[in-house]
């Protein structure tokens, strides 16, 4: 904003503007005019007078021309902290056609490499977007000069990365990332290790990106989560603190839950290897999994009715759900005789309905030619 101010060696605009070119390695500091007496690119000290260096300006700049005098002076500041604007590429880097040695024929890989570091340090935003520079830069290229340089590991890594984001926009759609990565993993092995150990992946991943990602496998890709799971080969190369933070996520959790029940059971296919994983659960106390293998259709649908209904019962009992266990009972009392001896079969279960008054004072083994101290469980 205009100031009107005079300008000498001790004035603060004076002395910021001296600091300033201090600190850059600038010597001059070029400024706009307005008119012949303040004309246009002009400086504010060329440092022409043996007065510069102490800040007792006589020289041709305008500090010595307007030493003493009232002037008005527009500042134009910005905070860079706290409003960061996009770094402008320096020219030597800028693209001048191939004629000027970008093309095969002069290699101009390392120009670019050095083009694609620069970017990463200073437009790391806009890397992967079309309007960043390296995007720009890359696309002017002829096809034989873009197929040189993705000789170039570092550039061609920048494609891959390129196009997983752009399918999944920046990483935000963890449906399009899963997919792509599925894609780029079937066609290419190679390429697939290359984006899993990227580090520009590695910085776009976030506990709420896996959490997603389960969440499109569990509902788009069920069988693939069970067998060929992009989630997984990640939770691999993953560290301990994230996969810490991961495992307490309900997406995650389940996920975890029904890959492990799977790979117990065989694929779902062993009924008393996975019921026993239903068991070990309710002596751990941990509900939570109950519910998830009871309620998922592929591990519920693997088990035997009556391991179906037990398994019902333990999760009543660790919720303490007295009516619903009651309603449980019954409804199992009122199937074939196989499943009601398999409920009252177990010691636990056996115990609460005795207790709730479902079953009498007669052992129920005299019933139905099973007795408690008969069972397994």
């Amino acid at each position: 904003m205009p100031n009107t101010c005079r300008i000498d060696q001790h004035d603060r605009l004076a002395l910021a503007m001296q600091a300033s070119l201090s600190a850059s390695g600038r010597r001059k500091l070029r400024v706009c005019g307005q008119d012949e007496q303040f004309p246009n690119d002009s400086f504010m000290c060329v440092q022409d007078s043996h007065g510069c260096e102490s800040g007792a300006h006589a020289c041709s700049g305008l500090l010595g021309r307007f030493n003493g005098l009232t002037v008005a002076v527009i500042a134009c500041r910005y905070d860079e902290v706290a409003y960061p604007g996009t770094a402008t590429v320096p020219g030597r880097l800028l693209y001048h056609g191939e004629e000027e040695g970008y093309g095969p024929q002069h290699d101009g890989s390392a120009h670019a490499e050095e083009l694609l570091g620069w970017c990463r340090a200073h437009q790391a935003h806009s890397l992967y977007y079309d309007q960043g520079e390296f995007a720009t830069f890359f696309h002017k290229l002829t096809p034989a000069t873009q197929a040189l340089y993705l000789t170039v590991p570092s550039i061609y890594e920048w494609t891959l990365i390129r196009s997983l984001f752009l399918q999944s926009n920046h990483m935000t759609d963890a449906a399009g990332a899963v997919a792509h990565l599925a894609t780029v993993r079937a066609q290419n092995p190679s390429d697939f290790r290359t984006l899993l150990h990227s580090a520009d992946l590695r910085a776009a991943r976030a506990p709420e990106l896996y959490e997603a990602m389960a969440e499109a496998e569990l509902t788009l890709h069920l069988q693939e989560m069970y067998t060929a799971s992009i989630l997984a080969e990640l939770w691999e190369i993953e560290d301990d603190d994230m996969c810490d933070c991961l495992k307490g996520r309900p997406d995650i959790r389940t996920w975890l839950v029904l890959r492990y029940a799977y790979s117990l059971s065989g694929g779902f296919t062993y009924s008393d290897d996975f019921f026993a994983y239903l068991r070990q659960s309710f002596v751990l106390g941990d509900q939570d999994i109950l519910e998830i293998l009871l309620s998922s259709e592929a591990p519920k649908n693997t088990l035997s009715l009556d391991q179906y209904y037990v398994g019902l019962m333990w999760y009543d009992l660790l919720g303490n759900d007295d009516a619903n266990l009651r309603a449980t009972y019954q409804e199992a009392a009122e199937n074939e005789p196989k499943v009601r001896d398999a409920v009252i079969a177990d010691p636990d279960i056996y115990a609460k309905l005795v207790e709730l008054g479902e079953i009498g004072a007669i052992p129920p083994g005299e019933e139905s030619g099973y007795s408690p101290s008969d069972s397994d469980c």
